[in-house]
């Protein structure tokens, strides 16, 4: 497949929306790469991205932020596994869930005096099925591993139910009451030189035309702010 990359990619460019085209960008450079493919999926800003919104205060510690960062990376992509569905696996499992879903849960749950258990990502269930997950990658597909392990089965319509994400309404939030906090926290970045000067209304008018997501100015204004406190 990968001679067909170099064919298609200005075909795929050419339809994708504005906010996709740099991601797309980053998996064509990285030639089938996992860490490439897997930024590309997962990352926030693009490293071509974060070339561009960075200001004189980021570019002074850029080289040892980035070498710092591509070890942190290494870590973590190395040491593949020998399936696609294992390599998924295994950076979703150090990556998106620890950083992120266990981070959240733990800080949102404690907020509210909550202990919460996740039992599924407990260590001793997963050196149990671990090992077989990897040899029976089809066990993961559609959480067969759940479901058909259960001594009463559940209805097709709860099985072949398709995925639902759990979101808050943040896009109107921003748009709303959280709009002086968010530009605010964008523009002390700026002020600070964390971030090009330009940047903080460029990421706001891209974001209202539909050409970003809401995370990059919300992103951008949450880091603004917790660095103007510290």
């Amino acid at each position: 497949m990968q001679p067909l990359v170099p064919a298609v990619g200005p075909v795929v460019s050419a339809v994708l929306p504005e906010r996709l085209t740099e991601r797309w960008r980053h998996f064509l450079s990285g030639n089938g790469r996992m860490d490439a493919a897997y930024r590309t999926q997962r990352g926030l800003f693009m490293p071509a991205e974060v070339e561009r919104l960075a200001g004189p205060a980021l570019r002074d510690r850029w080289t040892s932020a980035s070498a710092r960062v591509t070890a942190a990376e290494s870590a973590l992509f190395d040491g593949a596994s020998a399936t696609l569905e294992g390599d998924v696996a295994r950076l979703e499992t150090r990556v998106y869930l620890a950083s992120q879903l266990l981070r959240d849960l733990d800080v949102m749950s404690m907020a509210h005096g909550l202990e919460v258990r996740v039992p599924f990502v407990d260590h001793v269930l997963l050196e149990a099925i671990w090992p077989d997950l990897g040899a029976y990658p089809a066990l993961m597909r559609n959480k067969r591993l759940l479901h058909e392990t259960l001594a009463r089965p559940l209805p097709r319509e709860a099985v072949d139910r398709p995925k639902q994400g759990f979101t808050l309404p943040f896009a109107q939030w921003i748009a709303g009451d959280l709009q002086p906090f968010v530009r605010s926290g964008m523009a002390h970045l700026a002020d600070t030189g964390w971030i090009a000067p330009e940047v903080p209304d460029a990421t706001w008018r891209a974001w209202q035309r539909g050409a970003t997501h809401w995370t990059r100015p919300w992103a951008l204004g949450v880091l603004g702010e917790f660095l103007k406190h510290m």
